[in-house]
């Protein structure tokens, strides 16, 4: 799709993310595009997806071996509201979307303290994993 944009010089992608090891490659990727495909008036946004209420994921996540992660009460977002700030943010293009406060405040701290945050995220999916072979 980016020769398309770069020939309309326009267009606006728009990548989901988390702050999960396995999505982080995502910023990467997404800051990287930002920064190349801006002379074509492209515009990158990432989106956190942090606790949205009223979906299934943890139960699909879980299935087959997957982790079931466990919500925190505070910070969620409903899905609609989700989907309408999705909606915005491709009117009105903006680097990062944070969905849920959770994923600020962990954006915070991994900015200010990552190797802290590295100690309690490893060791809790280790937790959550103590009955698999690593």
């Amino acid at each position: 799709v980016i020769p398309y944009m770069q020939k309309a010089r326009s267009g606006h992608i728009i990548n989901m993310s988390s702050y999960a090891s396995t999505k982080y490659a995502v910023e990467g990727l997404s800051d990287g595009l930002r920064r190349e495909l801006a002379p074509w008036g492209i515009k990158i946004s990432r989106v956190h997806p942090g606790g949205v209420t009223g979906t299934e994921f943890n139960e699909h996540a879980a299935k087959n071996g997957g982790i079931k992660y466990k919500s925190y009460p505070f910070g969620r977002t409903s899905k609609e509201k989700a989907a309408q700030k999705i909606v915005n943010l491709a009117v009105h293009p903006r680097y990062e979307l944070m969905l849920g406060r959770e994923y600020e405040l962990l954006g915070f701290l991994n900015r200010c303290f990552p190797t802290l945050v590295d100690f309690f995220t490893s060791g809790r999916v280790k937790k959550m994993r103590k009955n698999e072979e690593v």
